[in-house]
């Protein structure tokens, strides 16, 4: 069967988590009463993330294992979304998002066919974290003009049909810079994008690959992806 649902979880160095964070978004997504199907995509961990998922896959049907060698944000987001047949397609950040947020998103979702659902983060761990959000989303609304808070925020929800509307996914970045450019597409597209208010407090899982060095490289991304083509 088809599903409607197709979740893409990106997991870097998390074998001794993987378990319990299927089993949590196995019984949030079976009260959809709704074919879904989750994709873990292994994001070049280095310990044994990989051969738990496969495992895990292996007991269920629902459950896909994907592995990319190279590491990357947007790289191991491509994958998921290729790789997925869902009617929509959700990626988000296991570490940071409770199973109730991701319903929340994917019944919004479901409201309408050619909208994008997204989470806005009210909240923040620290205040150098929110700082540096603030300043990257000014940037982006200033560079860009679309309408949104938050854009890096997930889960986010896009229905295949919108995908389709928008350039081919081998031409989106490898790197974080991808749900800028996922975004700014969309708007570009006339594509309507609701975004969905979430507090987050605490990291569920994981640890943040985000330093100083990267977020530098974000702000210049923005740069590039203004002036060099979206």
């Amino acid at each position: 069967m088809t599903p409607l649902y197709s979740v893409i979880l990106p997991v870097y160095n998390e074998a001794g988590r993987i378990p319990a964070l299927l089993e949590s978004y196995r019984t949030a997504l079976d009260s959809l009463s709704q074919p879904w199907e989750l994709l873990f995509v292994v994001n070049g961990s280095r310990d044994d993330s990989f051969a738990v998922a496969s495992r895990l896959a292996a007991e269920d049907p629902r459950v896909l294992a994907l592995l990319s060698e190279q590491g990357g944000w947007g790289r191991v987001v491509k994958l998921g979304l290729k790789e997925a047949t869902g009617t929509y397609l959700c990626y988000t950040n296991s570490a940071r998002t409770r199973p109730s947020d991701l319903l929340m998103a994917l019944r919004y979702a479901a409201v309408h066919e050619d909208i994008v659902v997204k989470a806005s983060r009210i909240v923040r761990d620290s205040w150098f974290r929110r700082l540096g959000s603030t300043l990257y989303n000014f940037e982006y609304r200033l560079l860009f003009q679309v309408p949104v808070w938050d854009v890096n925020g997930t889960p986010k929800v896009l229905p295949r049909r919108v995908l389709e509307k928008l350039p081919a996914l081998e031409t989106l970045a490898d790197g974080d810079i991808i749900d800028a450019q996922l975004v700014a597409r969309c708007f570009r597209a006339q594509v309507s994008i609701l975004e969905m208010p979430v507090r987050v407090t605490q990291r569920y899982g994981g640890k943040s690959t985000t330093r100083i060095p990267s977020a530098v490289r974000m702000y210049l991304g923005l740069l590039g992806l203004r002036y060099g083509g979206l």
